[in-house]
């Protein structure tokens, strides 16, 4: 289990600029749903206006808190925030084998349930 929890991050540090871009496309998209606009944000995380922009186009990386803060602002769960099936992991995966033990999919699959089951717990 270590070996898969270090792969999965070891894979998402690979894709960390994208995982932030998707990130801040979702808090965009959500933030214009709900009609909250980018001042009204910044002024409930603390932060300018310009950060809020560098949130949503992935240059600034929002802190847990932070997300925590942006779910309860947009009325919604802070799994919606998270591309976690969204970034394209699976060519990576692909690749990497723990020890010649764990498929690749195995891999995926469980890192995946991993990081669902930590999230449900808080």
């Amino acid at each position: 289990m270590r070996h898969q929890k270090f792969t999965y991050y070891l894979i998402m540090l690979l894709n960390i600029d994208k995982f932030y871009q998707e990130i801040g496309s979702i808090i965009k998209e959500l933030r214009e749903k709900q009609g909250v606009s980018q001042e009204a944000l910044a002024n409930y995380l603390g932060l300018t206006r310009m950060s809020i922009i560098n949130l949503e186009k992935g240059r600034h990386r929002p802190s847990i808190h932070q997300i925590f803060l942006i779910a309860d602002l947009l009325k919604v769960n802070i799994h919606e925030l998270l591309p976690i099936s969204k970034i394209g992991l699976s060519n990576e995966i692909k690749k990497i084998k723990v020890n010649g033990i764990i498929s690749a999919d195995t891999l995926k699959k469980e890192s995946l349930n991993s990081v669902n089951s930590f999230l449900a717990s808080i």
